[in-house]
Parts: C-alpha cells; sequence; structure tokens
C-alpha cells in the first residue's frame, strides 16, 4: 500500500473506530436505562467525532502526502478498534453490568488519550490541528465524566 493510501486510509480507520465507541455507548444507553443521558451524549460526541474526521479526510486529500503518521499508527488503531469489537460483543450478555460498562468506557478513552491517538497525524496546517486537538480535549472530557458517574455509581451501591 502506498504512503498516502495508508494515510487516507488510517483516517478512515480512525473515524470507523469513533463510529463504533458510539455504537458502543449506544448499546449501553439502552442495556443502562438508569445512565441513558450519559451514554448517548458520549455516543453523540463519538458520533460528531467520527464526522470531523470524514470531513478532514474529504477536504484535505490533496495535503494528505505532506502529512507525517506515527510508526505505530495502524497498530493503535487496530487494538482500539479490536477492544471496541470485543466490548460490543459482550454488551448484550446479561452478566455485563454498569460497572464493567464505565470500566470498559474508561479503558477506552484513556487508551485513546494515553496511546496518543489524536497524535498518528502530523501536519502543519493549523485547522487539521485544531481539530485533533479538539478532539483529544473531548475525550480527555468524556475521561472526566465517566469517572464522575462511576464514582457516584459505586456511592450508589454501598
Amino acid at each position: 500500500m502506498s504512503q498516502d493510501k495508508e494515510k487516507n486510509s488510517l483516517l478512515r480507520h480512525f473515524s470507523i473506530n469513533e463510529n463504533k465507541i458510539a455504537l458502543l455507548y449506544s448499546a449501553y444507553s439502552e442495556k443502562f436505562p438508569e445512565r441513558a443521558s450519559l451514554w448517548s451524549g458520549l455516543a453523540k460526541d463519538e458520533k460528531r467525532h467520527s464526522a470531523l474526521l470524514l470531513d478532514l479526510d474529504e477536504r484535505f486529500k490533496e495535503e494528505i502526502s505532506s502529512w507525517r503518521i506515527s510508526n505505530n499508527a495502524p497498530a493503535i488503531l487496530d487494538y482500539i478498534g479490536n477492544f471496541i469489537d470485543d466490548c460490543l460483543e459482550k454488551v448484550s450478555r446479561p452478566e455485563t453490568n454498569l460497572k464493567e460498562a464505565f470500566s470498559n468506557a474508561l479503558s477506552l478513552e484513556q487508551s485513546m488519550i494515553e496511546k496518543k491517538s489524536f497524535e498518528i497525524f502530523s501536519t502543519a496546517n493549523s485547522e487539521i490541528v485544531a481539530v485533533l486537538e479538539k478532539l483529544n480535549r473531548e475525550t480527555e472530557g468524556h475521561k472526566q465524566w465517566l469517572l464522575k458517574y462511576a464514582k457516584e455509581e459505586k456511592e450508589e451501591i454501598e
């Protein structure tokens, strides 16, 4: 695969992962109606993230050849995608509980931050940089929301 095609493929892969996260959070919203507003809000954000990444892909196709990509970018996106797939497969199981949903979501959001998913592309284009920085800030915000709600859930159980 040529480097340009690989770069385009990675943007789409990234967008697909964001969309799969939205599907997971939507499934959690249905499974755990007592926290539906949290999960639905997160799912809405993830759908928007997916759309923003697709928009970048479409608007900057001509410029993509000048982007630098991290050597481990495909592995990062595959790791996250596989984790999401595993969570989606388990969500319908009766033993999947709210504590596990919070744990999975926190692991996922933390992984996106720690693995620097939003830094796999490097470009001088300030508009692209701004979008990727926004996605990173929002992912950090998701992590904080999840921590808050997980703490509240733990206190309700005790």
